[in-house]
């Protein structure tokens, strides 16, 4: 099991974090406003409901591997994998990334979700051990991602 962290509780951040939960992965999720924070458990019985009604996901005992944490640091310390799923703004999610690879481990994989931005440009903002940057993007709905 993978200790994944997912920051940004949004369309995709949650979306994510259920498809990695699903799988067997350790799920740490967070996200600066509260109230989307609040809700990702919501989101997630939902989306699980879909899927099983659907057949596309044949598990429903993964909710208990998702854990919504308030605090960043608590969320990426012990991470092996950090996906970023926040809002398209390159200065912010500079800031986050420099303020995340300075909180977790040195060889912690840093991923961003953007299909937008340089990826250079981002990973500039690594303050430990850049190559461990990388874009990894997940299309909407991230369940059709094939295994």
């Amino acid at each position: 099991m993978v200790r994944i962290a997912v920051i940004g509780c949004g369309l995709m951040g949650v979306k994510i974090a259920g498809e990695l939960a699903s799988h067997g992965h350790s799920v740490k999720v967070w996200d600066k406003n509260p109230g989307a924070l609040a809700a990702v458990r919501e989101n997630l019985e939902r989306d699980k409901s879909e899927l099983i009604s659907e057949g596309l996901m044949l598990t429903d005992n993964f909710l208990g591997t998702v854990l919504c944490i308030g605090e960043l640091q608590e969320v990426v310390k012990d991470a092996e994998f950090v996906f970023e799923a926040i809002v398209e703004n390159e200065a912010i999610k500079k800031d986050l990334f420099f303020s995340v690879s300075s909180m977790c481990t040195s060889d912690c994989i840093l991923a961003t979700n953007t299909i937008s931005m340089d990826m250079n440009s981002l990973s500039s903002a690594v303050a430990v051990n850049v190559h461990r940057f990388i874009g990894l993007r997940w299309l909407h709905p991230v369940y059709n991602i094939p295994e």
